[in-house]
């Protein structure tokens, strides 16, 4: 199986407006000369959902839900299809990804990016980590002695979380 059978295949089980999003946040970072690694952009994704829930009243921008791993939330797709290496996609893509959301949407990407993209990495994983968050709840409620955990966070328990912060 090549590589281009390997990411549609990835694509076909995820919700294809996760790999959009992605896409539009590497697009951002690179347009702004920001680093961006797959670890950064799981961590932006996560404070997009998060800055979503709060204005949608809980509705989350992905299907698909978080799982709580060792250096906090991940979306196993976005995971999964960039794993080889950030793909940095072209402006005509680009361009043909934001016609297929609505303005709020976007809006809520580029809030999102304008405060968070220039933070270190490693300061997004802490700010993923707080105590009681619930990243924190659910990875030490299931982690193994190893500190594997995939179980879910559910969109339910972010918006709750964080609705009042």
């Amino acid at each position: 199986m090549n590589l281009e059978a390997i990411f549609k295949d990835i694509i076909e089980k995820s919700n294809i407006d996760t790999i959009k999003i992605a896409n539009l946040v590497i697009d951002y970072c690179n347009n702004n000369k920001i680093d961006i690694t797959n670890l950064k952009l799981l961590k932006l994704l996560y404070f997009i959902n998060i800055e979503n829930l709060n204005k949608t009243n809980g509705k989350p921008i992905f299907k698909e839900e978080f799982l709580a791993w060792r250096h906090g939330p991940v979306l196993l797709s976005v995971y999964d299809y960039f794993k080889f290496g950030i793909i940095y996609p072209n402006i005509n893509e680009v361009e043909k990804i934001k016609l297929s959301f609505n303005q709020q949407i976007l809006s809520t990407i580029d809030e999102v990016l304008k405060k968070l993209a220039k933070v270190e990495v490693w300061k997004l994983v802490e700010k993923s980590h707080e105590d009681n968050s619930p990243w924190y709840k659910v990875y030490h409620a299931n982690k193994d002695e190893h500190g594997i955990c995939e179980a879910p966070i559910s969109h339910s328990d972010i918006f709750n979380y964080y609705k009042d912060i």
